[in-house]
């Protein structure tokens, strides 16, 4: 595993670091378990490249694609992404290949500085960016399944800090918008205007691309525990005696009298048409806003684990924690 922070001093610069951070850290280079670039591709103002993971043993192929997007007369850049099950050679654009999802996952970047953290192992690479007082994030690669390899040999997960969307507004890093949400919180909504696409995909263990959502997923197809672990995916956060669970407790929790903090793993669950626990995401965990604030760090079992809010929100609930290994 490995680990990475600093200053970049604008999106391309960011771009380049992630990339380099991906395919030549010493300790993933070391460890066998450096990504590798199978496909790029160029054109005007947007670049695409296919990162392929080793996965621990060096006998998986974990295949995301990416594309630096630029909008330099609104100000407004991101970084796309999208999960496949297969590269082909002669596709002129990184979202053209195999079993590719159905919709990008984006995370939004600047044309100034920002700070970054880069985790990354074989199965998976996580990005957390922090632009003024707002943070953004991308998930790519396995999760940890509930499963034997033979019953789940290709659980990849993507996330973001947004999906595609109708909404006008949801463009770049300064959105206020419902649907700016990182992906353990992704928010999916049906509604004709604006409408939102969540900001996380998941392939099932039949090779199905299905919609998670962490609030507002009364039409996705899993739910990303413990923010709504709750009666019926608990849907409603109205404390009553009939809808009652995590969700609640969640918003509750407070540090330990020794000032520790319980991490709790994001977790992806279905509960139509059957009910089915996927497994977590490797490395990202719910932790309290209570006496908290981003940028904390919360250390359990000797791990260094970075607290990250939701893109601009800092209610209780909304903060996570990324396993800095």
């Amino acid at each position: 595993m490995a680990f990475s922070s600093g200053t970049a001093t604008d999106h391309d610069d960011l771009w380049s670091k992630l990339i380099t951070f991906l395919t030549a850290d010493a300790g993933l280079v070391a460890d066998d378990q450096a990504w590798t670039a199978e496909w790029t591709h160029a054109d005007g103002s947007a670049s695409g490249v296919v990162l392929q993971g080793p996965g621990l043993a060096a006998q998986d192929a974990v295949m995301v694609g990416m594309r630096l997007v630029e909008r330099p007369t609104p100000d407004e850049y991101e970084i796309e992404l999208v999960g496949m099950t297969g590269i082909i050679s002669s596709a002129t654009g990184f979202n053209e290949h195999v079993n590719v999802s159905p919709k990008k996952v984006r995370m939004f970047v600047d044309s100034g500085p920002m700070d970054y953290w880069f985790v990354a192992n074989g199965r998976r690479f996580i990005v957390v960016v922090k632009i003024s007082t707002v943070f953004e994030t991308l998930y790519a690669g396995f999760i940890l399944p509930y499963a034997m390899p033979d019953q789940y040999s290709y659980p990849l997960f993507i996330g973001g800090s947004a999906g595609e969307s109708t909404d006008g507004d949801l463009t770049s890093w300064r959105s206020s918008a419902a649907g700016h949400r990182h992906f353990p919180h992704s928010y999916y909504s049906t509604v004709t205007s604006p409408s939102y696409e969540p900001a996380a995909w998941l392939i099932s263990p039949q090779g199905d691309w299905l919609r998670c959502a962490g609030s507002g997923f009364t039409d996705a197809d899993v739910a990303i525990g413990p923010r709504y672990f709750q009666s019926g995916f608990g849907i409603s956060t109205v404390l009553s005696s009939t809808n009652f669970g995590y969700g609640e407790i969640r918003v509750r929790m407070r540090a330990g009298f020794g000032g520790e903090f319980a991490l709790t793993p994001h977790t992806l669950v279905q509960a139509s048409p059957s009910d089915q626990t996927y497994g977590i995401l490797h490395g990202t965990y719910h932790v309290s806003g209570f006496g908290n604030a981003s940028e904390n760090i919360v250390t359990v079992d000797s791990v260094d684990h970075l607290v990250v809010q939701d893109v601009f929100r800092t209610e209780t609930g909304d903060y996570w924690a990324l396993a800095l290994e």
